[in-house]
């Protein structure tokens, strides 16, 4: 195995917390105290980056002191760096008070340039700080093995490649539903090739969008990590070619949020986020993120958090612990989030995933994975990436069996039947791996709060029950995974 670099360009301001050797709980507090001090004026923090470092050549992150919120900024009022475009990130009046952060887009493409832009902007009163748009680096196996030839009945899952969806059950939960054509998932990632065989008659082209370039289409992958992703949450099934999707029926939402080099920013991300949330898409898979708790960071928090819907996303790739090293967004313990880490045929860890007793909700298949890639290819690739679109087909299963289902219940059934394992146990918040059958076979309740110490539960069956609370660590918040009951 060879892993190739996916080059992700961040919006990360370099005031950024990287958390070696501290608890979540610490990791919790550094966030609150951000928070907070939005609502205040801050000292200016000097931009500390350098030549050598790597960002974008063309672009500045700059935060603006809460005192000059209300301002309307455009490229006239940074006209002497040359500025071509502003774009906002954040609004002072989101939640928490965020201060405004701003994407600035200037004309000479240099760092030398980027640097000399920065420490003008860090004389004036109206900005807190000024950065570059960091590039970050995540990992994924990219095994480029193409699939031959076209073969009767999905042929990558007939031959064994596909281990996965005997795995988690995914035969005997197609007995139950195999998808709805009205059930949507956004993917937010490079693209979806949408000449794809398997992918074609999947992608919602009408909302599908790109967040960059010019905001075109999002109907293109000139990498290919959307499109796999795509594959493994939705590529037809049962279609005798090529491989079986999670969800066999399904609206796929391209949001691509990749430049042409396949660069990714969190403006673009926070921007894809927002147009879900307006355009009632009901499921979000994100395969990325990073160790950075930046402004664009905790701009990006702010948008999953008023998210309606699911927001499913990847680990990391460190092979390290969440608990310890935080992984964003996935640490963020929010309660419409699934942070996924990768396991293998053999239900242990995988080697390269990230793991966290509370902060890693559950595991799912990453190892091995064969999916969709643009041209009509396949290719088995490896990483938290593969894992997280399982757990959103599966998110999208339940979604067709109930269109009715909130967010909280698909969590509900979704973590309370993952397959227990001792490889898993003290690696995640459920120690085990998905399991898509029986995230299914069981009911539907609505859960409603009864006392300190218990809740009742009602299906639209008309079975009902009353049970404990059950009560999980979650991003430094002790909260009932059932009803969403929160105590300090």
């Amino acid at each position: 195995m060879h892993f190739k670099k996916i080059i992700v360009a961040l919006l990360v301001i370099s005031l950024m917390v990287v958390f070696m050797g501290t608890s979540v709980s610490n990791a919790a507090e550094v966030e609150s105290a951000y928070l907070e001090n939005h609502s205040t004026i801050r000292e200016k923090v000097l931009c500390t980056a350098t030549i050598n470092d790597n960002f974008t050549e063309n672009e500045i992150i700059v935060v603006i002191q809460p005192n000059w919120n209300e301002k309307v900024y455009n490229a006239d009022d940074f006209s002497d760096i040359g500025c071509l475009a502003v774009r906002e990130l954040a609004g002072a009046t989101d939640t928490h008070t965020l201060s405004r952060i701003l994407l600035l887009t200037i004309s000479d493409g240099t760092k030398t340039k980027v640097l000399e832009a920065i420490q003008n902007l860090e004389q004036r009163n109206d900005i807190y700080s000024a950065e570059p748009n960091y590039i970050e680096e995540v990992y994924v196996d990219c095994g480029y093995d193409e699939l031959p030839a076209l073969e009767p009945n999905d042929n990558k899952y007939e031959n064994g490649d596909q281990w996965a969806i005997e795995k988690i059950g995914l035969p005997y939960a197609w007995n139950i539903t195999t998808g709805s054509s009205s059930v949507m998932v956004g993917v937010i990632d490079t693209g979806i090739d949408v000449t794809h065989s398997d992918l074609s008659n999947r992608v919602n082209t009408e909302l599908s969008r790109c967040f960059t370039d010019a905001y075109s289409t999002g109907l293109a992958d000139s990498h290919g990590h959307g499109t796999h992703v795509a594959g493994i949450i939705g590529a037809q099934g049962n279609n005798e070619i090529g491989v079986s999707g999670t969800c066999w029926n399904v609206q796929l939402v391209s949001l691509r949020v990749a430049n042409a080099d396949n660069s990714l920013n969190v403006a673009a991300v926070i921007d894809a986020i927002y147009y879900a949330d307006e355009e009632g898409i009901p499921i979000l898979n994100y395969s990325g993120g990073g160790t950075q708790l930046s402004e664009a960071a905790i701009a990006r928090r702010v948008a999953i958090s008023n998210y309606f819907g699911l927001f499913v996303c990847a680990a990391g790739n460190n092979g390290t612990n969440n608990d310890i090293t935080p992984f964003y967004p996935s640490n963020h313990g929010l309660p419409n989030l699934i942070s996924v880490g990768a396991s293998t045929e053999f239900d242990t860890v995988a080697s390269f995933s990230n793991y966290g007793y509370e902060t890693v909700i559950i595991f799912a298949p990453g190892d091995n994975i064969w999916s969709t890639l643009p041209g009509n290819r396949y290719a088995s690739w490896d990483g938290t990436s593969m894992a997280a679109p399982y757990v959103a087909g599966v998110a999208a299963l339940l979604k067709s069996l109930d269109s009715n289902i909130t967010t909280k219940q698909i969590i509900h059934h979704i973590v309370h039947f993952a397959d227990t394992q001792s490889a898993f146990s003290g690696k995640c918040v459920t120690g085990g791996r998905l399991d898509a059958y029986w995230a299914l076979a069981t009911h539907t309740y609505s859960y409603t709060e009864t006392d300190s110490t218990s809740h009742s539960g009602s299906c639209s069956c008309g079975a009902t029950k009353v049970e404990p609370h059950t009560w999980r660590d979650i991003g430094g918040l002790t909260m009932c995974v059932d009803c969403g009951l929160i105590i300090q």
